[in-house]
């Protein structure tokens, strides 16, 4: 992998900042990887003429981009391979507090309850989801595309009673939202929290 040409080269290229590259290319030319200051690694980029050309632009090693062959082909994507994980288990302080914690195990987390968010529209001004090959057609056309958790719960309310006593945002506490079929039903267990979308005052009435 290569990084393009950059500095006097290409002045306009998009990793230039004032007037530099911001990752440092070309490279300098080196016989070994040594250890920089900052304990990156300075690999080898020998001297050795190899010259790869493209489009008119010749790179030599000091355009060599880090990879890992192996890992390339295994996700066919580019990854940055670096020793941070190797630096931050060498450079970590356990001060007195946290071994004190840790003695007497104490929990270092704790899981609070789940929260549903609940959206707040006006009549046919909700979002809806669809793929980009969708016209509006066949958007419309889908079974339940108007329900949303706020119209449904207008419905529910419509037609049964004992849920009448609870505002929109204590609903998920005792019913369970089913995204699939966009009913309410009672809830049998477990815990939740509901919470509203944030409305602007310039949203109007």
């Amino acid at each position: 992998m290569l990084h393009g040409l950059c500095g006097v080269d290409n002045p306009q290229a998009k990793c230039m900042v004032n007037g530099k590259c911001s990752k440092c290319f070309p490279k300098e030319y080196r016989e070994r990887t040594d250890w920089a200051e900052d304990n990156y690694p300075l690999y080898a980029r020998p001297n050795n003429g190899l010259v790869f050309e493209c489009n008119g632009a010749r790179f030599t090693n000091q355009y060599v981009v880090l990879y890992y062959s192996q890992l390339l082909l295994l996700f066919d994507c580019h990854l940055n391979v670096e020793n941070e994980i190797k630096a931050h288990l060498d450079g970590r302080f356990i001060g007195p507090i946290k071994a004190y914690w840790k003695i007497f195990e104490f929990n270092i987390y704790r899981e609070s309850l789940a929260v549903q968010r609940l959206p707040i529209h006006l009549p046919n001004e909700h979002y809806v989801n669809f793929h980009a090959h969708q016209t509006v057609n066949e958007v419309l056309a889908r079974q339940n595309v108007k329900k949303t958790q706020l119209t449904a719960w207008f419905d529910y309310n419509f037609a049964y009673d004992d849920g009448l006593s609870l505002i929109y945002w204590q609903f998920p506490q005792h019913y369970t939202w089913n995204a699939k079929v966009k009913l309410w039903h009672p809830r049998q267990h477990a815990r939740i929290i509901g919470r509203m979308y944030f409305m602007s005052l310039s949203k109007g009435e």
